[in-house]
């Protein structure tokens, strides 16, 4: 496509891709260039040097091999690096994009480039390692969102934007993609949302904190022998799809049962100063139940609350059974020791 002698225009409108394979750059010997600002600029062959334009679009570095930056770039759309192609950010550089895609998942604002730069966010998978060039992204993702971009682990935080989540980030997990597998590291966040097709996985004896909400809109959790704690001040589990836990510890304030069918296919440990409110859900605990807190199953709950193993309720634990519909079965018997038991309306029954 270049030209043999100086002249014309280069023209990419907008929705249109260029693609550039090889190791070649941008065509040669047009005097101006167009670039619609929803065009596509692709870098798409191996070794390339990513030629001084100003991309009003988007631009994306895919297939292999390092697309390297040798001024300051300004790219009005989106950046996008892809399979093993890497951002070479010749020292000294500093680039500006409005968004940042990574392998197909949305990142952060802020700036980037590899291990070598001041950037905040260093990647060394998509950024060649030691250039100290940047970056400045004006617009990125939501902290939080998972991306899966590199890996299963919850604990890399290349799978993640915004790094892997603390206490206080907002978890939310999409379908597709690698999907979350938390190991023996375990893991924290606030509030946590399984979106329909999602996959929230622990691989054995491992732990999650939560602080805020629990809400599974038709995703799947896989707890395997694993125990999930919340420890927030006015937390809810609900959402549109069935959970199933194993152990379920509380240690917050209140926690409250809001939505579809839960099942605690372990222990459920009600901690002292914790009220946990059994209120729209359909309820089986199949391990043991240990009260040192409160227990309300408030009248206007729906769903039978099915207790198998033994409960007990110890020194300072309260139960408030209060239930017109449905009624609450104990099939492994109550042990209690200086506690409340306080059977209302409803009818309890002991096997």
């Amino acid at each position: 496509a270049n030209r043999s002698a100086a002249g014309g225009t280069l023209t990419v409108s907008n929705s249109a891709m260029l693609s550039i394979g090889g190791t070649n750059s941008m065509p040669t010997n047009y005097i101006t260039h167009t670039f619609g600002s929803t065009s596509t600029i692709n870098y798409s062959g191996s070794a390339q040097t990513v030629s001084s334009e100003n991309y009003a679009g988007n631009l994306m570095l895919s297939n292999s091999g390092n697309k390297t930056f040798s001024i300051n770039e300004t790219i009005g759309g989106t950046l996008s690096i892809s399979g093993t192609a890497k951002a070479l950010l010749t020292n000294g550089t500093s680039s500006t994009a409005n968004s940042l895609t990574l392998g197909g998942a949305s990142q952060v604002s802020g700036t980037w480039g590899s291990s070598g730069s001041s950037a905040t966010n260093k990647n060394d998978v998509y950024f060649v390692a030691t250039y100290t060039g940047i970056v400045t992204v004006t617009t990125g993702c939501t902290p939080g969102n998972w991306t899966g971009i590199t890996s299963t682990d919850w604990n890399n935080a290349s799978n993640w934007c915004g790094g892997i989540p603390t206490a206080t980030t907002d978890v939310t997990i999409p379908s597709g993609r690698n999907q979350p597998n938390i190991g023996s590291a375990g893991g924290l966040c606030r509030n946590i949302t399984i979106n329909s097709g999602a996959t929230l996985t622990m691989g054995g004896a491992y732990a999650l904190t939560v602080s805020g909400n629990w809400t599974n809109n038709g995703g799947t959790f896989t707890a395997s022998t694993s125990t999930v704690t919340f420890n927030g001040t006015t937390q809810s589990i609900g959402g549109s799809g069935a959970t199933t836990f194993n152990n379920l510890m509380t240690s917050g304030s209140t926690t409250a049962t809001t939505g579809a069918t839960l099942t605690i296919g372990g222990n459920l440990t009600v901690g002292n100063g914790t009220t946990f409110t059994l209120a729209g859900y359909a309820l089986t605990v199949t391990g043991t139940s240990s009260i040192t807190g409160t227990v309300n199953t408030v009248t206007a709950a729906t769903g039978t609350k099915t207790f198998t193993g033994a409960v007990t309720i110890n020194s300072g634990g309260v139960w408030n059974l209060s239930t017109t519909n449905p009624a609450t079965s104990f099939g492994g018997g109550i042990t209690m020791s200086g506690t409340t038991f306080n059977n209302g309306t409803g009818a309890a029954a002991f096997s």
